[in-house]
């Protein structure tokens, strides 16, 4: 094993193959999964507007993560919490220097619609959850 890796220089014929088949139809195969991501978007958008009124969501300028602003100073409690609701989304502080809270979450919609569905479902039990939670009891 360690042999071969040290000395292949490709991928394996089977993949090389599959590429051969592929390559002619590669602008068929990409205008399709543009057209794919961007219904995906657009169904995510109008879900989490009708959803979820006090969450804020612009429209991406390209791609297919969506930035949500929750009604929280920090979004990262929530998402330990849409994980228990088994969807899994990032808080906004992964992408801020020093990882200092943020009230966003990043939502990877690139998925089958069925299973952006199901996470979009989930996100809406655990919202609920959360604002069910209690605050700290004083004294």
């Amino acid at each position: 094993m360690h042999v071969r890796m040290t000395s292949d220089l490709g991928a394996s014929v089977p993949s090389q193959l599959l590429a051969l088949k592929l390559l002619p139809h590669l602008e068929e195969l990409a205008e399709r999964r543009r057209a794919t991501l961007i219904e995906a978007v657009e169904r995510s958008l109008d879900r989490l507007r009708a959803d979820f009124p006090d969450w804020r969501v612009e429209e991406p300028r390209g791609g297919s993560v969506l930035w949500v602003e929750l009604p929280v100073e920090d979004s990262g409690p929530f998402c330990q919490l849409a994980r228990r609701h088994g969807v899994h989304v990032a808080p906004g502080s992964v992408a801020r220097a020093g990882r200092v809270p943020d009230p966003h979450l990043r939502l990877c919609v690139d998925r089958p619609w069925h299973l952006v569905d199901i996470g979009l479902h989930r996100l809406g039990l655990a919202w609920r959850d959360h604002q069910r939670v209690p605050g700290p009891v004083l004294g």
